[in-house]
């Protein structure tokens, strides 16, 4: 039961402190144009026993399944994700798309993206943007014209290979 509480305590506390990413209508690219890199297939996670499974879905798309820990201390799926990777100018994005949501199915989370020492870093949207847009071209030309802007981004978070 302890341990629960500790799980909740400290979903709670990253919720509270990263916030939730952008969520678009649109991802950043219409459709996917860069391969999946092989470097990025595999398990990752944070310190925790929970991870995120990634794996092949398509020469363009990822396939991500976080893994959690029931009561019994056995593996389940909690939640299963398509992405794909696109660049505006020099910056890359991971276009995320909840599979596991019955709501908002279209809907992208936007993470600014990089791979450093076999580390994946993925830093959220700033979930304040007020804009509308029509499609992906004009969510990418907001992006290119605001990416330099230091309240763009939300606090990265860091991913290590687990296994």
């Amino acid at each position: 039961m302890k341990k629960i509480i500790s799980v909740f305590v400290l979903f709670l506390f990253t919720l509270l402190f990263t916030g939730c990413p952008y969520k678009s209508n649109f991802p950043i690219d219409k459709s996917p144009e860069i391969p999946v890199d092989t470097k990025l297939i595999g398990k990752w996670g944070t310190s925790g026993t929970d991870y995120y499974n990634v794996s092949k879905k398509s020469n363009y798309l990822y396939s991500i399944i976080y893994v959690t820990l029931d009561s019994n201390d056995v593996e389940e799926i909690s939640d299963k994700y398509e992405g794909f990777l696109s660049k505006v100018d020099n910056v890359t994005y991971l276009n995320l798309r909840d599979l596991s949501a019955s709501e908002g199915e279209g809907e992208y989370y936007l993470y600014k993206f990089e791979y450093k020492n076999d580390k994946i870093i993925l830093t959220g949207v700033t979930p304040y943007i007020k804009e509308k847009f029509s499609d992906s071209e004009d969510l990418k030309k907001f992006f290119k014209k605001n990416q330099e802007n230091s309240y763009f981004f939300t606090d990265p978070q860091e991913y290590q290979r687990i296994r």
